[in-house]
């Protein structure tokens, strides 16, 4: 039995801190990969996505999880996770530390990226404003009667 009481296998810390650091360096949330998503769903405050891909459809702007992961109320489910016995006695001392030591490395990477993920959030935003004028004004240039009303669907506001 792999689960057995009091002596579940750990997880690999390294493993999971790394995809997810991989994650946020990148900016690329289909980075994120099955083990480092598993874990991350069975976190409070996650909701389920279905799987995999639902999940990164809804952080597909990274910032999104980086926020959500910079939680203090998971450094104190970290510290549960090490002190509450019926958890040692349940999942046993290894499962718990490697839990715990996931759940603190996830804020601590959240909190290092956070200057750059929301730089580069910005500087997107911003992109996409640019560009949205630069069509606004080629809308309004065009001499199709129809141009602007044309632009205003293609961006969703008719």
């Amino acid at each position: 039995m792999e689960n057995e009481q009091g002596k579940w296998k750990p997880y690999n810390v390294k493993s999971i801190l790394g995809n997810v650091e991989l994650v946020f360096k990148t900016g690329d949330i289909t980075k994120l990969n099955q083990p480092a998503y598993n874990f991350i769903m069975l976190m409070s405050g996650f909701i389920a996505d279905y799987n995999l891909y639902g999940f990164q459809d809804a952080y597909h702007n990274v910032e999104d999880l980086r926020k959500q992961l910079d939680d203090n109320s998971i450094l104190n489910d970290a510290d549960r996770d090490e002190t509450d016995g019926d958890f040692e006695k349940w999942y046993g001392k290894a499962y718990n530390q490697s839990k715990a030591e996931i759940k603190r490395g996830l804020v601590a990477l959240a909190r290092e990226y956070k200057d750059k993920l929301e730089s580069e959030l910005k500087q997107k935003t911003i992109t996409i404003i640019e560009d949205l004028i630069k069509q606004a004004v080629e809308a309004k240039r065009d001499p199709d009667p129809k141009a602007a009303e044309k632009f205003l669907r293609q961006i969703g506001l008719l």
